[in-house]
């Protein structure tokens, strides 16, 4: 079993060159892309991925399957001749395991969670933004920032994240994910040490506990069919108040407490446990 232990928290590792006209080709091609919704529990709304590389050069296999050796480019990352260029300029592809597209749709919202928790190694996780905007938002535990296109990030995925997206378009990354001992190890020139700098963190409201206790007791409108809508309504509150990733499930099971069909809701205690302790592999 390899293990990486990350002492160093999410933050941008550096910016790279982009040539907007051959990117731009790729993101069109992208758009005729099929694509899996795997992992569509970890969000509120939609969210539709395609590998590009992984183990078995399909790019609906988005999945983190483990698999032994180096990863292969698959069907989909074959016809995006410029991300190919780009990513193998970076990175070391020996230790590459998975690439994915990841786009999340207008209004979407990802759940608070940990990844990484049902494989038996932990990896290490670039984001390279192909195409965002200032109102696409990320998590790292209670910090908020925007990535940018050009920028290179490392996303300490072991702790609590999320993401929303209050564009019009698909917000669109390259999640990479490498198989080594330390960020150096991934790249193949220099890279310096992860930080989110303030220019690119995006304040908060100190928390108004009167406002909380108004959602809790809205959850007397819950039912089996809408708490995912009260989910996504309190991950927004992440973005918008001074909470925690902890916070939203306490929201979450506190509106649940006040449904007339409470017991109908037994889904929901588990789901703090799913996201952010323990999943089965």
């Amino acid at each position: 079993m390899t293990t990486v232990t990350n002492s160093i928290d999410t933050g941008i590792l550096g910016t790279c060159g982009i040539d907007a006209d051959s990117l731009a080709t790729d993101l069109d091609t992208m758009a005729t892309f099929p694509y899996t919704d795997k992992y569509s529990e970890f969000v509120c709304g939609a969210w539709k991925s395609g590998a590009v590389w992984n183990g078995t050069g399909r790019g609906l296999d988005a999945g983190l399957d483990p698999y032994e050796g180096p990863a292969v480019v698959t069907d989909l990352g074959q016809r995006l001749p410029y991300v190919r260029h780009l990513v193998g300029e970076l990175f070391d592809l020996s230790r590459l395991k998975y690439g994915r597209l990841a786009r999340l749709t207008p209004g979407s919202a990802l759940v608070p969670h940990r990844d990484y928790l049902e494989l038996d190694t932990n990896l290490i996780r670039i984001h390279l933004p192909l195409e965002t905007h200032e109102s696409c938002v990320s998590s790292h535990n209670t910090t908020l920032y925007h990535m940018n296109v050009g920028e290179i990030w490392f996303l300490d995925a072991t702790q609590a994240h999320s993401a929303v997206s209050g564009w019009t378009k698909d917000r669109t990354h390259l999640v990479l994910d490498f198989q080594a001992d330390s960020l150096a190890a991934c790249f193949t020139g220099e890279v310096q040490s992860p930080s989110i700098p303030s220019t690119h963190q995006v304040a908060r409201q100190p928390v108004d506990r009167e406002e909380l206790a108004a959602f809790e007791r809205a959850g007397v409108l819950m039912d089996a069919t809408n708490y995912r809508d009260f989910l996504k309504i309190a991950i927004k509150m992440l973005f918008t108040r001074d909470i925690t990733p902890d916070e939203v499930f306490d929201l979450l099971e506190g509106a649940a407490r006040h449904s007339p069909v409470a017991a109908q809701l037994d889904m929901i205690p588990p789901m703090r446990a799913y996201f952010l302790l323990r999943r089965e592999s």
